[in-house]
């Protein structure tokens, strides 16, 4: 069972551009969050960035951030932010090998059957993305 913690990891992760722009997004990566002794607030935002002249400047923008952070989630989920100085993944720097070939029907109806009880719409949607993906680039069935 994933947790408020997994839920708020899982999106700050995945929505990072949206809270801090393209530009900080390029040069940041959100590594965890270590939550205060209650468990929902209070947080500690790792945050790695590539640049120590990137990093004075997120020292300076921290208040910022953190609001956009909290203003993202509804809640003050984040405190403060600890900085991490180190080389950021690589894995939007271009294509990685061949795209996914669209399903089959049957993959299509499969996949819609197994995430047909999700209510989320938007992990729903994630769901669907995922699977096709995977299912994308195994081997055709038919």
């Amino acid at each position: 069972m994933m947790g408020q913690h997994g839920f708020t990891h899982g999106a700050i992760v995945t929505k990072w551009p949206e809270i801090v722009g393209d530009v900080m997004a390029r040069h940041t990566q959100p590594e965890k969050i270590v939550f205060s002794r209650d468990g929902t607030s209070g947080g500690v935002l790792h945050l790695k960035t590539d640049s120590g002249a990137f990093a004075t400047e997120l020292q300076h923008k921290e208040p910022l951030i953190v609001e956009r952070i909290n203003t993202f989630f509804g809640y003050r989920a984040v405190e403060r932010i600890k900085l991490i100085q180190g080389p950021l993944p690589t894995t939007k720097a271009g294509p990685q090998g061949s795209p996914p070939r669209p399903l089959n029907k049957e993959e299509a109806q499969n996949l819609a059957g197994t995430i047909a009880n999700v209510d989320d719409a938007e992990i729903k949607e994630a769901l669907e993305r995922l699977g096709a993906n995977i299912l994308g680039r195994k081997k055709a069935t038919d």
